[in-house]
């Protein structure tokens, strides 16, 4: 028997997480399909060890995702059925042989009578920020009839996330190459610099200036660390629950930082609006609205704080009160809910709320862009300032004890 991880959406909408033990995956897809629950993703013990540092080499990059989605909704707005879609884009993708095995996986499963939405789930191909997103959408559009429109507002989010997380990149690829450098310039001062006044001191029966002396004993515990860490992944001991907790914390950690934990809230928050409006425009009903349109949020604190909200909407608040309680909430995007409850058009407001959102998270990524980097080339002259003032002050005190 192995055991299996598992991530599953119920016929209410809600995301399931659990493991079970089976003898193989099909039997895992047949105990969930027998629940009624949608299987997302199904990993055993093993897979599960090493998904933190290998992609699987089938999966569809978001341009690749893009490009497929669209590719389908275009054939579909023009008013042929989806498997006459499906062969076409089948024949016109070009370029990407994942991008046509995904088509041609497509083309199988609902041929064998599966939705349009197992489909896409049962291939395994989709970028992990794209699948919750994409998949409540296609399913909300088949639901409601409205699949063709629901692509499009996929595309059109796809397109939104993938322009959003270039900015991002981009404002943070400068940043990153300082705290590089600084890095291995303080690892180049720790492993030759220092030592070489440390036994200097020593040979004179002096102490070693503080400020060195922590610099040595960081590069110490950094090949230690990176030895731990390399054995703990080589020994398969680091567990889904921990690369959980870590994803966790480093999401936490973000929300943390000035200027980043702005920009992200943002962009999650103008994600789920639009998300959200648009499954409401579909007529899925606002709590599996909510918990569906939260799959599109990729940061954990942040989609855990819109699980709660899910549920408060449930026990009878309103969303514009429930959500107060999510840190840092742009004041825009209550207000257009607020506004959205009182006339009755909330998706509506939604759909404005995601524009505004997405216009104020340009320019907060263009002030992450300009100050960002002078910032941390301050702090990094500050912190080579000072440890060039503890060596120039041993050198000093060198002089003082020669004489």
């Amino acid at each position: 028997m192995t055991r299996f991880y598992y991530k599953s959406i119920s016929d209410s909408g809600q995301v399931i997480t659990g493991e079970m033990e089976k003898p193989n995956q099909e039997e895992v897809v047949s105990v969930l399909r027998a629940k009624g629950h949608l299987p997302v993703t199904i990993k055993s013990k093993s897979q599960s060890r090493w998904n933190f540092v290998r992609t699987k080499n089938a999966a569809l990059n978001p341009k690749e995702t893009l490009s497929v989605v669209s590719g389908l909704s275009d054939l579909l707005e023009s008013g042929v059925s989806v498997d006459e879609a499906l062969t076409i884009l089948s024949k016109e993708t070009e370029g990407s042989k994942n991008q046509l095995r995904l088509v041609q996986h497509i083309i199988t499963e609902v041929r064998g009578g599966k939705s349009l939405s197992s489909a896409f789930v049962s291939s395994k191909m989709l970028p992990d920020r794209s699948t919750g997103p994409l998949i409540s959408l296609i399913k909300a559009g088949e639901k409601s009839g409205q699949l063709a429109n629901n692509l499009t507002q996929a595309t059109t989010l796809l397109q939104n996330s993938m322009d959003a997380n270039k900015k991002l990149q981009s404002a943070l690829s400068y940043p990153l190459v300082v705290l590089f450098v600084a890095f291995f310039t303080l690892i180049f001062m720790g492993a030759v610099i220092a030592p070489a006044f440390r036994d200097l001191f020593q040979d004179l029966g002096k102490e070693l200036p503080g400020t060195l002396s922590l610099l040595i004993s960081f590069v110490d515990l950094v090949p230690l660390f990176l030895a731990a860490l390399l054995a703990a992944v080589l020994a398969g001991h680091i567990q889904s629950s921990l690369v959980l907790k870590l994803k966790d914390w480093f999401s936490g950690l973000l929300l943390k930082i000035p200027m980043i934990s702005s920009a992200i809230m943002y962009n999650e928050i103008a994600n789920f609006s639009f998300l959200l409006a648009n499954l409401l425009k579909g007529g899925v009903e606002i709590v599996t609205a909510l918990r569906l349109a939260r799959d599109g949020v990729t940061n954990k604190i942040i989609g855990k704080s819109l699980e709660q909200v899910s549920k408060e909407v449930e026990n009878g608040r309103n969303l514009s009160v429930a959500v107060l309680k999510i840190d840092n909430i742009p004041a825009v995007f209550v207000q257009m809910v607020r506004i959205g409850e009182a006339k009755g058009n909330l998706s509506p407001m939604l759909h404005r709320s995601a524009d505004i959102l997405r216009s104020d998270l340009e320019e907060k990524i263009e002030r992450l862009t300009a100050y960002l980097p002078a910032v941390l080339i301050c702090l990094l002259g500050g912190i080579i300032g000072l440890l060039v003032s503890s060596i120039f002050g041993a050198i000093l005190d060198i002089n003082d004890l020669a004489i």
